[in-house]
């Protein structure tokens, strides 16, 4: 009995020893891969952007700063991204992770030229394309409270400053409701706005030649 006693204890032992050595093998495996994985995103060139490119859709005639000037819209992003966060920071602008598309709505608030923005990124090539789509110039808002006139889109987003506008080739809103108006705001509100939409359907289906 005493003999199998010893026996079993000498088989829990090793058991337990067996266990030990799995446990801290499992370990030792994640850290070596923890450190390679860290290596590949930090050192190596893997995720390195080999190439980043614009492609800008003018939704006007007439050229805009956005579409001319890429090399800075290229930079701009490179230093927002890399701002989002130390991790960022410390990986650097040229790290393909940090290009992130749910960011952009952040970065777009600044820009309200801009309606729209995508990132595509290849992996195998390590190459970044950037698309934008401008706001079109659908109409002029002439605010009486401010003596400012404002560009805005078919959305009613007001985005820029507008010239004095003669004529019935724009569409020409004269406000004199007394309310005041920032770039990147709503003219009206989404059903007003609407409204307005029909009435310039109407006019444009019309002989009066009418868009103000």
């Amino acid at each position: 009995m005493r003999g199998n006693f010893y026996l079993d204890e000498r088989q829990q032992k090793k058991r337990r020893l067996i266990l030990k050595v799995k446990i801290y093998g499992g370990m030792a495996a994640f850290f070596v891969l923890l450190i390679g994985a860290a290596y590949l995103i930090v050192y190596s060139s893997f995720f390195q952007i080999t190439r980043t490119d614009a492609d800008c859709t003018q939704t006007n005639a007439e050229k805009t700063q956005i579409c001319t000037n890429k090399e800075k819209l290229i930079a701009d992003l490179k230093n927002f991204f890399a701002g989002q966060s130390k991790i960022a920071a410390f990986l650097g602008p040229d790290n393909i992770l940090i290009w992130r598309q749910k960011k952009i709505g952040k970065f777009l608030k600044s820009r309200p030229k801009i309606a729209e923005l995508t990132i595509k990124k290849n992996y195998s090539k390590q190459e970044i394309k950037i698309i934008v789509k401008e706001r079109e110039k659908f109409g002029v808002w002439c605010l009486q409270a401010q003596t400012k006139r404002w560009w805005f889109d078919k959305n009613g987003i007001i985005f820029e400053e507008a010239p004095a506008v003669e004529g019935n080739l724009i569409y020409r809103v004269n406000d004199f409701s007394g309310q005041t108006l920032k770039i990147g705001e709503l003219v009206l509100k989404e059903k007003l706005f609407f409204n307005l939409l029909k009435v310039f359907e109407v006019l444009e289906k019309s002989d009066l030649k009418i868009k103000s």
